[in-house]
């Protein structure tokens, strides 16, 4: 097997980014992975680094032979991390076991998770808008391209349909607190800029088949679209952006007509 072929996927990346909340989940650290651009003419620097729990090759760190080449290339096995802490887990092996990676990995996102689930109450315009915008960001839809869809079933139902887990449900739950608010933002963004929702739907659904293009759905596809959307909002992944993506992201799942989104009719 080629190294390309145990690379993990971009999905997968992008679920470990947002998940990790675009900071080092090694214990006490949590420093921000990407630095800011300082002029107009230079781009924001992802300095992240992607680590294996398990070694993805018979010779690195705590290989695992009973694992799949699928499960060492998703995002479960996977850990984001500053430059430092990546190279400390991959040469002080006694510390940094296998449990001790994957322990240190779950406290750091259920930290991330809180903090977001604490500032969504205090999400407004300025989050909305920098969510918003980095997803529409370089989309060019022509105006009235995209109707607007009817709702086809209620979000609820759509969820039990598709078989999402526990921690999606309490994902769409939380971001469902501010679907009001993102409903009157979308409403008075397109009273300003013309077609700005149907540009919005239009990315969203193309990060959605993208992600089913590499094979990902159910609970990993909706994490996928949470990590890409809290890609796309710049170099400062507060708690309050990334409540704000959640809430969008929510609010999209309820009225595209993606995952599957109809009662089956069979009997």
């Amino acid at each position: 097997m080629s190294n390309r072929e145990k690379d993990p996927l971009q999905s997968q990346v992008r679920m470990l980014f947002g998940r990790s909340g675009g900071r080092c989940a090694y214990d006490n650290c949590g420093k921000p992975l990407v630095v800011a651009s300082r002029d107009n003419h230079d781009l924001d620097k992802n300095t992240a680094k992607v680590g294996h729990i398990t070694a993805a090759s018979p010779e690195g760190p705590r290989y695992d032979p009973s694992m799949t080449s699928a499960e060492r290339r998703s995002s479960s096995n996977l850990i984001l991390l500053c430059g430092d802490h990546h190279d400390a887990i991959d040469s002080q092996l006694s510390f940094h076991t296998t449990d001790w990676l994957r322990k240190t990995k779950k406290s750091h996102e259920d930290a991330m998770d809180r903090a977001a689930e604490y500032a969504m109450g205090t999400v407004g315009y300025k989050e909305l808008q920098m969510v918003c915008d980095g997803l529409v960001m370089g989309v060019d839809v022509a105006d009235g391209e995209i109707d607007e869809i009817e709702e086809a079933i209620e979000i609820y139902e759509k969820v039990e349909i598709n078989d999402l887990g526990p921690l999606t449900r309490s994902f769409i739950e939380l971001g469902m607190a501010q679907d009001r608010e993102v409903r009157k933002f979308l409403s008075m963004m397109d009273q300003i800029v013309l077609g700005f929702s149907n540009r919005l739907t239009s990315r969203f659904r193309a990060v959605y088949y993208s992600g089913v293009a590499e094979g990902v759905s159910g609970d990993d596809l909706f994490s996928n679209i949470v990590g890409t959307t809290y890609a796309q909002c710049g170099p400062r992944l507060t708690p309050e952006v990334q409540a704000a993506s959640l809430a969008v992201v929510v609010h999209l799942f309820s009225i595209c007509e993606i995952f599957e989104h109809e009662p089956s009719t069979s009997q």
